[in-house]
C-alpha cells in the first residue's frame, strides 16, 4: 500500500509540473522583497529597486504572476539563471516598471498577457551597479526575444540577438523600442529615447534576413507614441501605428508588405566615413508597401538605396543638405510629393538614379539641374510640366518632357519598359525620345533598313551576349541615336508588320541591350478631371450607364469637360457625342436594335434634336434623365464614378420620347 501511495505522489508530482510553471527557485537579492505562491497564483512584493534571482521564469496558461509596487516609477529586476529561454503562456501584471533579464532568451506564447507600467526585456545580462544607477545599459545580448501574445505599457524595450513581434505591443502614449545587436544602451533626453547599438557584422547582400543575427522581425502590430528599430537586419511585414518611427543601425530594411502609419519616419545610414572604407556598409531601404502613410521622411547618413511608398502628402527632409544617396525610388498615391533637399552620389564613379512620382503634385525645391547632371531621373506629377521646365534653360539631349497620361504609378520605372514606351510613343507622337532613326519614334522604315553585311563589327559580339533564339527577332532594325551596347548579329524582316510599331517584346530585348539606356523623363501625369474619364473608359466606356447597352458619349468629352467645375466648357454639340452625320442630330442607339430600329422611332421619324432645343432644355429635371435609371450617370453600376458633366449632358440632351424608351428598357 506504501508503494500504491508513492506512486500517487509521484504522478501528482510530474502532473503539477507539467501544468504549473511558476517561477522556480526564486528569492530576494536585493531590496528585501518578498513573494507568495497561490494555486495558480504568484504574487511579488517589489520595493523600489528590488532584485530577484530566479532559478527558472516560466509561466503557464492560466497562470499569473503580479508584481506589487509602491508606485508607477519603482524597479524591479528579474534575473533569471536558466540556460533555456523563458516561456510565458500566461499573464504578467504590474503597477511599476519590470524588468525581465535572462541571456538565454525570452518568449512570450500567443496566449500571454503583460500589463506594466513599463516593460523591459533583455536577451542579455545588466548589471547590479547600472540598475541600481538607473543605467539602461545592457551586455552579451545572445538571446531571442519573441512576442506572440498582448504586451501593454507606457514604455516596452526588447534587446537580444534577434527580436521579433508577431503578437501586439500597445504603448499608445510612450515608447516602443526593438534593439538587436552585441549590447544596447538607452538614455532619455528631454523626454525622448536614445539607443545606441554596438558594431555588427555587415549581412551579405541576398541573405535571408530571419538567418542571420542580429535582426529585427515585425509581423505584429505595434502602437506607440514613438517607436525605434535597430538592428542590421530589419523586417517588417505587420503594421505599425506611431507619431514618430526611427530606423537605426541598419545594413538593410525590408518592408514590401505590411503598412506604417505615422507623422515622421526617420532613416539613419551608415556614415559617408564608414563607406568610404566599405562600400558594402552602405544601407539599403526597402519601404514599398502600398498601405504606409508617411507625413515627413528625414533622413541623413549614405545610402545605396532608398524606396519608399506613400499614400498620402509626402515631404521629404534632409538634417544634412545633400542626401547622399545613390538610387532612389519614392512614389505617393494620394497626395503631393515635396522634395526640400539635394541629392548627391555616394559613388560618383557608378551608375545613380532618382524616380520620384506621384498622382498628384510634386513639388520639387532642388537644383534640378544639379539632379540632371548627377543622376539618370523620372519625375512624375501632375505639375511637372508647369514648375519643373523652368529650370531648364535648355533640355539636356538624354532629357525629355512628355505627356504622361497613359502611364499610372505602378507603371513606373527607371529604365522604362516596352510596354510604357510604346503608350508613351502614342501619346506622343511629335517626340524624338523614342526615336531609332533619330526622326520617326519606333516605327520600321523600309528606307531605314540596314544590311548587316554592312556594318563595321570593329567590336564583334560574344555568343554569350547574342540574344536567344527563342526571342523575338528585330526587323528593320534602326540605329538608336543612344547606340546600345549590342547590335544583333543577324537581322530579320520578320515582323508584325514592315512599317509598323516595334512590338513591346522587341522593344524590351532591345531595352535589355542598351536601348534608351541613358534616358531621363519629365512625365506630366493624367490630370483629376481626365483620370476620372479614364476610369469611366476602364468600367465600360461612355455607356456604362446602361450597363454598355447604349452608346451616349464618346471618350473624347474629356477635352469639353472643365476642370474647375467639372461641367462642359461649351454647348454640348454633336460632336460631342461622337457622332460624324450632321451637326444638329443627336441619337442614342440600343445595342440590341438593328440600325434601322435605331434610326426610326415608332411613329417612323427620326430623333433630330436641334441645338436650340438642347439649349432650351435645361429645365429638364434630373430624375427624368439620369436618377430614375437608377445609375450613377455615366457610371457603371458595379462601380459607381461620380460626374456632375453627366448629369448636365443628359439633362441637356434627352429628349421625352428617349427618356420614354430608356424607362421602357430598364422596366423590363
Amino acid at each position: 500500500m506504501n508503494i500504491i501511495k508513492q506512486i500517487v505522489l509521484l504522478v501528482c508530482f510530474i502532473g503539477s509540473t507539467l501544468l504549473f510553471g511558476l517561477p522556480e527557485g526564486t528569492e530576494s537579492t536585493l531590496g528585501g522583497g518578498s513573494f507568495e505562491i497561490s494555486g495558480k497564483n504568484m504574487i511579488i512584493q517589489a520595493p523600489d529597486g528590488s532584485i530577484f534571482e530566479h532559478q527558472k521564469f516560466n509561466i503557464s496558461n492560466g497562470e499569473t504572476v503580479n508584481f506589487i509596487q509602491p508606485s508607477e516609477q519603482s524597479r524591479v529586476l528579474n534575473r533569471i539563471m536558466d540556460i533555456n529561454p523563458s516561456v510565458i503562456n500566461g499573464k504578467v501584471s504590474a503597477n511599476g516598471q519590470v524588468y525581465i533579464v535572462n541571456p538565454a532568451g525570452i518568449i512570450f506564447g500567443e496566449g500571454s498577457v503583460v500589463e506594466a507600467a513599463k516593460l523591459h526585456v533583455v536577451a542579455g545580462t545588466l548589471s547590479n551597479s547600472d540598475f541600481a544607477n538607473g543605467t539602461d545599459n545592457f551586455t552579451s545580448l545572445d538571446g531571442e526575444v519573441k512576442n506572440s501574445g498582448s504586451i501593454s505599457a507606457n514604455q516596452v524595450i526588447f534587446a537580444g540577438k534577434t527580436v521579433s513581434n508577431a503578437g501586439t505591443i500597445d504603448s499608445t502614449n510612450g515608447e516602443i523600442v526593438m534593439g538587436a545587436g552585441n549590447e544596447m544602451m538607452i538614455s532619455s533626453t528631454d523626454g525622448f529615447l536614445s539607443v545606441s547599438l554596438s558594431p555588427e557584422a555587415v549581412i551579405p547582400p541576398g541573405t535571408a534576413t530571419d538567418l542571420i543575427g542580429h535582426t529585427i522581425l515585425n509581423s505584429g502590430i505595434i502602437r506607440s507614441r514613438e517607436t525605434q528599430l535597430h538592428g542590421s537586419a530589419i523586417t517588417h511585414d505587420g503594421s505599425i501605428f506611431s507619431e514618430k518611427v526611427k530606423m537605426g543601425n541598419f545594413s538593410q530594411v525590408n518592408a514590401d508588405t505590411g503598412g506604417i502609419i505615422t507623422s515622421e519616419l526617420s532613416l539613419s545610414g551608415s556614415s559617408a566615413t564608414e563607406v568610404a572604407e566599405n562600400s558594402a556598409l552602405a544601407a539599403r531601404v526597402n519601404l514599398n508597401s502600398i498601405s504606409n502613410q508617411i507625413s515627413t521622411l528625414t533622413a541623413h547618413g549614405a545610402f545605396e538605396q532608398i524606396n519608399i511608398r506613400s499614400s498620402i502628402d509626402t515631404t521629404i527632409l534632409n538634417t544634412s543638405d545633400p542626401l547622399s544617396i545613390q538610387h532612389s525610388d519614392v512614389r505617393v498615391s494620394g497626395g503631393d510629393l515635396n522634395i526640400k533637399l539635394n541629392f548627391s552620389p555616394v559613388f560618383t564613379t557608378q551608375p545613380s538614379s532618382i524616380l520620384l512620382a506621384t498622382e498628384e503634385n510634386l513639388n520639387i525645391e532642388t537644383d534640378i539641374l544639379n539632379l540632371a547632371s548627377n543622376y539618370q531621373f523620372l519625375l512624375f506629377g501632375k505639375n511637372v510640366d508647369d514648375t519643373l521646365l523652368s529650370g531648364f534653360e535648355s533640355l539636356p539631349p538624354n532629357v525629355f518632357a512628355l505627356d504622361g497620361r497613359s502611364l499610372e504609378l505602378n507603371d513606373l520605372k527607371i529604365q522604362l519598359d516596352g510596354d510604357s514606351i510604346q503608350k508613351l510613343s502614342s501619346d506622343n507622337p511629335n517626340t524624338s525620345a523614342f526615336s531609332i532613326g533619330g526622326f520617326e519614334p519606333l516605327t520600321i522604315s523600309s528606307t531605314s533598313m540596314i544590311d548587316d553585311s554592312s556594318l563595321d563589327n570593329t567590336d564583334p559580339v560574344t555568343p554569350s551576349e547574342a540574344i536567344p533564339s527563342t526571342t523575338p527577332a528585330f526587323g528593320s532594325y534602326l540605329i538608336p541615336s543612344a547606340i546600345p551596347n549590342y547590335v544583333p548579329s543577324s537581322l530579320s524582316s520578320n515582323v508584325i508588320e514592315e512599317t509598323g510599331l516595334l512590338s513591346s517584346a522587341q522593344l524590351d530585348v532591345a531595352i535589355e541591350n542598351g536601348l534608351f539606356s541613358n534616358h531621363s523623363y519629365l512625365l506630366t501625369a493624367i490630370s483629376t478631371k481626365d483620370s476620372q474619364i479614364k476610369e469611366i473608359a476602364n468600367s465600360g466606356g461612355s455607356s456604362s450607364v446602361l450597363g454598355g447597352s447604349y452608346a451616349l458619349v464618346e471618350e473624347s468629352q474629356a477635352q469639353s469637360i472643365d476642370s474647375a467645375g467639372g461641367q462642359f466648357s461649351k454647348t454640348p454639340s454633336v460632336d460631342d457625342f461622337g457622332d460624324s452625320k450632321s451637326t444638329t442630330e443627336v441619337e442614342i442607339v440600343e445595342a440590341s436594335e438593328s440600325k434601322e430600329e435605331s434610326e426610326e422611332g415608332e411613329d417612323g421619324e427620326t430623333a433630330n434634336v436641334s441645338e436650340d432645343e438642347i439649349s432650351g432644355r435645361d429645365e429638364l429635371p434630373v430624375s427624368a434623365a439620369s436618377s430614375d435609371l437608377g445609375a450613377v450617370p455615366f457610371a457603371p453600376i458595379s462601380t459607381p464614378v461620380l460626374s456632375p458633366a453627366a448629369s448636365t449632358i443628359l439633362n441637356k440632351a434627352l429628349s421625352p420620347r428617349i427618356i420614354g424608351k430608356l424607362n421602357n428598357y430598364i422596366a423590363r
